[in-house]
């Protein structure tokens, strides 16, 4: 009997070619799918760019191009649309009110209540106003001006004393300077109104104006105020100097007086400004 060794493995070539056949197969199908994965990628990151995202607002640019106004996410002319023109016309239509404008009065020193009063009790209200020292005394000014033509409704923006110096004696200088006291004395001059309690004592004071040579001016809008709120018609003064000592000297001033005593033709008076 004759026998035959069969080999039954496979061609070495053959297995090797189908080997390399499935290696080409697998690259190619591993190929397909990364080009596959990075065209859809790609696709996804160029939507997303191109979409803008809700809690951002766009660049300049974009909000010059689309009519965005700087800090705002709305476009003009849908602000517009909301706008009532209603709205426009009744803002047109308002106007600011016009500022008021200061009315003023000259109000002249009543000439029988103003005059001077010295520390030994002498005086006159039928003379000049006199402020200073003589010798042996010392000298004080009164002045009361009638306050009843200011309207009763005015709403009193300032009040200033004006008064005229006609003749200086000796160098009232070295007494300090000129205060001014707010009282009540009346409708006489008594001696002792010299040195009677004042609802304002020493509360401003009279200095030369410099761009008017002679006048004296003061501030007294709070006493003039005061008088109005206390429905009185007459507002009043006391004028002194603010160191009063005696050392036999004479330094006074001699200011013009309700009377014109001086004949300067400048009356003391209050110059009132309101609305």
């Amino acid at each position: 009997m004759e026998f035959r060794i069969v080999d039954l493995s496979p061609d070495n070539k053959d297995s090797n070619s189908r080997s390399s056949l499935l290696s080409k197969f697998f690259v190619a199908l591993f190929a397909g799918l990364l080009i596959t994965n990075v065209a859809v990628f790609s696709f996804l990151i160029g939507r997303n760019m191109a979409e803008q995202p809700a809690n951002e607002p766009p660049n300049i640019s974009m909000m010059m191009n689309n009519g965005y106004a700087l800090g705002a996410r709305s476009d003009i002319n849908d602000l517009e649309s909301t706008l009532d023109p209603s709205d426009a016309t009744e803002s047109a239509d308002i106007t600011p009110s016009p500022t008021p404008t200061a009315k003023k009065i000259m109000i002249n020193s009543t000439a029988e209540l103003d005059g001077f009063l010295t520390s030994s009790g002498s005086g006159s209200s039928i003379a000049s106003i006199q402020v200073g020292r003589s010798t042996d005394e010392v000298i004080r000014g009164f002045l009361t001006f009638e306050i009843s033509r200011i309207p009763r409704n005015a709403k009193l923006q300032k009040a200033e004393l004006r008064l005229f110096a006609v003749d200086t004696i000796g160098n009232p200088e070295r007494m300090g300077d000129l205060i001014i006291d707010h009282l009540i004395y009346g409708d006489r001059l008594f001696p002792n109104d010299f040195s009677g309690v004042a609802i304002l004592s020493s509360f401003t004071s009279l200095r030369p104006d410099r761009s008017d040579p002679g006048w004296y001016t003061a501030n007294v809008t709070r006493a003039v105020i005061n008088d109005i709120d206390s429905i009185r018609t007459t507002s009043q003064f006391r004028v002194h100097f603010e160191r009063e000592t005696r050392t036999g000297s004479e330094d006074h001033i001699y200011f013009e007086s309700g009377e014109n005593y001086l004949r300067s033709n400048n009356l003391p008076y209050l110059l009132i400004e309101y609305q």
